[in-house]
């Protein structure tokens, strides 16, 4: 494992650890750890408004035998968020990112 995939995987335990800001969730019905965003969304250039975001690891999805798609169910209880995924996910530096409807 190189030095750079070492500290990526601690920054990853750091966030979404039990002290980290990642919150309890489900994605269709799995357990999961994400982190809730809202903010400014850019597809090709081109901002889409405001819209809520949820993150995962892709380390976290695999572990827990999930893989995102667009239509399923996230459930984030502490943040009264039970909304599907809108498109279909963006995956960059070992994050899923899933915009909600």
């Amino acid at each position: 494992m190189s030095r750079w995939s070492r500290a990526q995987s601690r920054l990853d335990r750091a966030l979404f650890g039990s002290d980290g800001l990642a919150q309890p969730a489900t994605i269709a019905d799995i357990p999961v750890s994400v982190i809730v965003n809202e903010g400014e969304l850019v597809f090709d250039g081109a901002v889409q408004g405001n819209r809520r975001t949820v993150s995962l690891t892709k380390a976290n999805a695999l572990a827990a035998g999930v893989t995102p798609a667009r239509g399923q169910v996230v459930k984030v209880p502490g943040e009264s968020i039970e909304s599907r995924i809108a498109v279909p996910p963006i995956a960059e530096h070992g994050l899923y990112i899933l915009v909600l409807e």
